[in-house]
């Protein structure tokens, strides 16, 4: 069943249709509103379903032709209907996922100037909007001097460039406004990501929480696929290893900064599903042991159970 439903080309279409009709239900089973904001939304998570898809056909994640990566994507945020409301997710993730395609696209270029100021310049776009993400940063740049071998002088200044691009953006429409509190509170969000506050913590503080759940499923699922993708590495092509290695140091980036930071639970889950999606794909695609097909099915039926629960369909 495993490899079947890994190497089928109507997985994709069906989990589409069943997203679509999942997105404008959220959190009230009761409640099927599909305004500006819900079609917006959807729209959002189509477009980096598509990012999603390009970018493991233009760098052969997985050694076989599957459409999995892009189907994890689409039933894992399908799963978190309290993400289904526009909001700043539904810039930062489109964002972070062209970055990702850009990013793989310099695979030892000798110069990508052009590459270095377009990723930089998403990512401090994303910064901007999720302060939080700074911590990528010198991630980034550590993709592209060992991972992608392309860093050099002049693409270390132009992802500098791009980088800081959108802070003078702001800085001038602030001038224009007069209102200089939207840099400062950017700034005073960066500078008090050290202050650590137990009270973040009690939402999530018995296992039973749907969100205490929703995150344990998402953590264990992707452990056990990175384990497997750590321990087989040396199947794969380096180019699409290098392509592997960001894509766990980005998920274990997200995890820390959402361990950190819980009350941005409902903003980085969406991402953290994003920078998972492929590792988790690579597992289900690229196993058949009995053991692995026992996984996978209780997996299904537990990405059902949660859905539901999301859903309010019926509570713990």
């Amino acid at each position: 069943m495993q490899n079947q439903i890994s190497e089928s080309d109507f997985v994709l279409p069906v989990c589409a249709v069943v997203a679509a009709v999942l997105w404008p239900v959220r959190c009230n089973p009761l409640s099927y509103d599909m305004g500006v904001a819900t079609a917006v939304s959807l729209l959002a998570a189509v477009f980096t379903t598509c990012l999603i898809m390009e970018t493991n056909s233009a760098n052969s994640l997985l050694r076989i032709r599957s459409r999995m990566v892009s189907t994890v994507w689409v039933m894992g945020i399908s799963m978190m209907t309290f993400a289904h409301d526009l909001s700043v997710t539904w810039l930062v993730v489109p964002l972070i996922a062209l970055s990702h395609y850009l990013l793989f696209r310099t695979y030892q270029m000798h110069e990508p100037v052009g590459y270095s100021f377009h990723i930089f310049f998403l990512l401090g776009t994303s910064i901007l909007l999720i302060p939080q993400l700074c911590i990528l940063v010198p991630l980034y740049f550590w993709y592209m001097a060992i991972f992608m071998r392309s860093l050099s002088w002049r693409a270390l200044w132009a992802g500098i460039i791009g980088l800081t691009l959108p802070v003078w953006f702001l800085a001038g429409w602030c001038v224009a406004e007069g209102d200089f509190e939207r840099i400062v509170n950017v700034y005073d969000t960066i500078s008090g990501m050290q202050t650590w506050n137990m009270d973040n913590y009690k939402p999530y503080m018995t296992w039973y929480s749907v969100q205490t759940l929703t995150w344990f499923f998402v953590t264990f699922v992707s452990a056990v696929a990175t384990i497997h993708c750590l321990w087989t590495y040396y199947n794969d092509k380096i180019r699409t290893r290098m392509c592997l290695y960001i894509c766990i140091m980005q998920l274990t980036a997200v995890w820390l900064l959402l361990l950190w930071q819980p009350e941005l639970y409902n903003v980085l889950m969406p991402l953290l599903m994003l920078c998972s999606c492929t590792v988790i794909a690579h597992f289900f695609a690229l196993t058949g042991s009995v053991v692995s097909n026992l996984f996978f099915v209780l997996s299904v039926f537990a990405l059902g159970a949660l859905t539901s629960i999301n859903m309010g369909l019926w509570r713990l």
